[in-house]
């Protein structure tokens, strides 16, 4: 039959609620996609120096391109580094 292709896990971006800017980037599952629920954690902020609650926000294009980039970075650095 028809091979569809699986919807993977997607990055998203977690803001700190104390409205420092900082955020953290986390891998959302296809079951935690389908719940229709925003993430909430709470996390350290070292901007404020204490733990705060961080809500999830939707990455932005040029995020994800540099996330991407770097994910891919620290890949090839890691494998390079197995044969050295």
């Amino acid at each position: 039959m028809g091979d569809k292709k699986k919807a993977g896990a997607l990055f998203v971006r977690l803001v700190s609620a104390a409205g420092t800017g900082f955020f953290y980037v986390k891998k959302k599952t296809k079951k935690l996609q389908t719940s229709q629920t925003k993430l909430e954690f709470r996390k350290f902020d070292p901007r404020v120096n204490r733990h705060v609650l961080f809500k999830e926000e939707k990455m932005k294009k040029l995020a994800k391109i540099k996330l991407l980039k770097a994910l891919q970075r620290d890949v090839f650095e890691s494998l390079s580094s197995n044969y050295d």
